[in-house]
Protein backbone atom coordinates (compact mmCIF):
# COMPACT_ATOMS: atom_id res chain seq x y z
CA UNK A 1 0.00 0.00 0.00
CA UNK A 2 1.29 3.65 -0.42
CA UNK A 3 0.76 6.88 0.48
CA UNK A 4 0.17 9.59 -0.97
CA UNK A 5 2.40 12.46 0.34
CA UNK A 6 1.13 15.55 2.17
CA UNK A 7 0.95 18.54 -0.17
CA UNK A 8 3.42 21.07 1.03
CA UNK A 9 1.49 24.43 2.73
CA UNK A 10 0.49 26.73 0.34
CA UNK A 11 -0.03 30.62 1.02
CA UNK A 12 -3.41 30.72 2.79
CA UNK A 13 -2.60 27.76 4.82
CA UNK A 14 -2.49 27.73 8.74
CA UNK A 15 1.35 27.48 9.92
CA UNK A 16 1.44 24.33 11.74
CA UNK A 17 2.97 24.66 15.08
CA UNK A 18 6.14 23.17 16.61
CA UNK A 19 8.09 23.14 19.69
CA UNK A 20 12.03 21.56 19.29
CA UNK A 21 14.92 21.70 21.17
CA UNK A 22 17.11 24.83 20.95
CA UNK A 23 19.75 24.55 19.08
CA UNK A 24 21.45 27.63 20.28
CA UNK A 25 20.15 28.54 23.69
CA UNK A 26 18.78 26.35 26.13
CA UNK A 27 15.23 25.64 26.09
CA UNK A 28 12.61 25.01 23.20
CA UNK A 29 12.22 27.03 20.13
CA UNK A 30 8.49 27.17 19.47
CA UNK A 31 6.65 28.55 16.79
CA UNK A 32 3.78 29.28 19.29
CA UNK A 33 6.48 31.65 20.93
CA UNK A 34 5.70 34.22 17.93
CA UNK A 35 1.91 33.96 17.28
CA UNK A 36 0.02 37.07 17.81
CA UNK A 37 3.21 39.15 17.81
CA UNK A 38 5.23 39.38 15.12
CA UNK A 39 5.56 37.53 11.38
CA UNK A 40 8.00 35.02 11.16
CA UNK A 41 10.23 33.33 8.35
CA UNK A 42 10.79 29.61 9.00
CA UNK A 43 13.36 27.95 7.18
CA UNK A 44 13.03 24.04 6.95
CA UNK A 45 16.95 22.17 6.29
CA UNK A 46 17.83 18.33 5.38
CA UNK A 47 20.72 18.42 7.97
CA UNK A 48 24.14 19.51 8.09
CA UNK A 49 25.55 16.36 6.06
CA UNK A 50 24.53 18.37 3.32
CA UNK A 51 26.37 21.36 1.74
CA UNK A 52 24.00 23.16 0.21
CA UNK A 53 21.62 23.27 3.75
CA UNK A 54 25.03 24.38 5.44
CA UNK A 55 25.64 27.47 2.61
CA UNK A 56 21.88 27.85 3.04
CA UNK A 57 21.70 28.55 7.03
CA UNK A 58 25.06 31.18 6.08
CA UNK A 59 22.72 32.95 3.81
CA UNK A 60 19.95 32.79 6.53
CA UNK A 61 21.32 34.06 9.00
CA UNK A 62 22.69 36.63 7.16
CA UNK A 63 19.81 37.88 5.65
CA UNK A 64 18.68 37.30 9.39
CA UNK A 65 19.77 40.75 9.95
CA UNK A 66 18.03 42.15 7.28
CA UNK A 67 14.62 40.95 8.23
CA UNK A 68 14.85 42.30 11.57
CA UNK A 69 14.00 45.83 11.15
CA UNK A 70 11.15 45.28 9.06
CA UNK A 71 9.94 42.79 12.01
CA UNK A 72 10.16 40.12 10.44
CA UNK A 73 11.72 37.44 12.78
CA UNK A 74 13.87 34.28 11.71
CA UNK A 75 13.83 30.34 12.61
CA UNK A 76 15.64 27.35 11.49
CA UNK A 77 15.30 24.09 11.73
CA UNK A 78 17.42 21.50 10.92
CA UNK A 79 16.62 17.80 10.49
CA UNK A 80 19.65 16.71 12.78
CA UNK A 81 20.28 15.09 16.12
CA UNK A 82 20.46 18.17 18.96
CA UNK A 83 23.71 16.87 20.58
CA UNK A 84 25.20 16.85 16.22
CA UNK A 85 24.09 20.14 15.64
CA UNK A 86 25.44 21.83 19.15
CA UNK A 87 28.23 20.75 18.32
CA UNK A 88 28.61 22.32 14.73
CA UNK A 89 27.35 25.62 15.42
CA UNK A 90 29.72 25.77 18.59
CA UNK A 91 32.15 26.26 15.71
CA UNK A 92 29.82 28.16 13.27
CA UNK A 93 27.66 30.07 15.64
CA UNK A 94 24.67 32.42 13.89
CA UNK A 95 22.09 34.19 15.52
CA UNK A 96 19.23 32.61 14.14
CA UNK A 97 17.45 30.78 16.53
CA UNK A 98 17.64 26.97 15.52
CA UNK A 99 16.27 23.86 16.34
CA UNK A 100 17.04 20.46 15.97
CA UNK A 101 14.58 18.00 14.55
CA UNK A 102 15.68 14.52 14.25
CA UNK A 103 12.78 12.99 13.23
CA UNK A 104 11.80 15.14 10.31
CA UNK A 105 8.46 16.15 11.90
CA UNK A 106 8.74 19.62 11.08
CA UNK A 107 9.00 19.02 7.39
CA UNK A 108 6.19 16.18 7.68
CA UNK A 109 3.72 18.70 8.71
CA UNK A 110 4.52 21.31 6.29
CA UNK A 111 4.38 18.75 3.68
CA UNK A 112 8.16 18.93 2.43
CA UNK A 113 8.67 15.90 -0.08
CA UNK A 114 10.62 13.37 1.39
CA UNK A 115 12.80 12.80 -1.73
CA UNK A 116 14.63 15.69 -1.50
CA UNK A 117 18.19 15.45 -0.94
CA UNK A 118 18.75 19.35 -0.28
CA UNK A 119 16.10 21.09 0.61
CA UNK A 120 15.81 24.87 1.65
CA UNK A 121 12.42 25.35 2.66
CA UNK A 122 10.74 28.25 3.90
CA UNK A 123 7.29 29.90 4.91
CA UNK A 124 7.23 33.78 6.41
CA UNK A 125 3.69 33.55 8.02
CA UNK A 126 1.89 36.35 9.80
CA UNK A 127 1.80 36.35 12.91
CA UNK A 128 -1.87 34.81 13.08
CA UNK A 129 -0.18 31.85 11.77
CA UNK A 130 -1.19 31.91 8.13
CA UNK A 131 1.42 31.32 5.73
CA UNK A 132 1.82 33.98 3.05
CA UNK A 133 4.72 32.81 1.26
CA UNK A 134 6.52 29.38 0.77
CA UNK A 135 9.18 28.32 -1.50
CA UNK A 136 10.90 24.49 -1.76
CA UNK A 137 14.27 24.16 -3.18
CA UNK A 138 13.95 21.18 -5.95
CA UNK A 139 10.36 21.85 -6.82
CA UNK A 140 11.29 23.35 -10.59
CA UNK A 141 13.27 19.87 -10.94
CA UNK A 142 16.76 18.62 -10.14
CA UNK A 143 18.47 21.83 -12.03
CA UNK A 144 16.63 23.61 -9.17
CA UNK A 145 18.73 21.82 -6.52
CA UNK A 146 21.63 23.71 -4.37
CA UNK A 147 20.20 26.81 -5.91
CA UNK A 148 20.29 29.63 -2.94
CA UNK A 149 17.17 31.79 -2.88
CA UNK A 150 18.14 35.42 -3.92
CA UNK A 151 18.28 37.44 -1.05
CA UNK A 152 16.16 40.30 -2.52
CA UNK A 153 13.31 37.82 -3.09
CA UNK A 154 13.32 36.40 0.81
CA UNK A 155 13.57 39.97 1.73
CA UNK A 156 10.41 40.94 -0.80
CA UNK A 157 8.22 38.52 0.62
CA UNK A 158 9.29 38.70 3.79
CA UNK A 159 8.72 42.32 3.55
CA UNK A 160 5.24 42.69 1.93
CA UNK A 161 3.43 40.52 4.48
CA UNK A 162 0.62 42.46 6.12
CA UNK A 163 1.70 43.39 9.62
Amino acid sequence: MTTTPPRPIQPGDRAPGFSLPAINREGAVSLDEYRGKQPVLVGLFRGLHCPFCRRHLVQLSATQEKLKPAGVETLGVVNTTLESARLYFKYRPTKMPLAADPEASTHRAYGVPEFQVADTSQWPYRREGIVRWAHIEGQEGISDFGKALPEAEILAAACSLPR
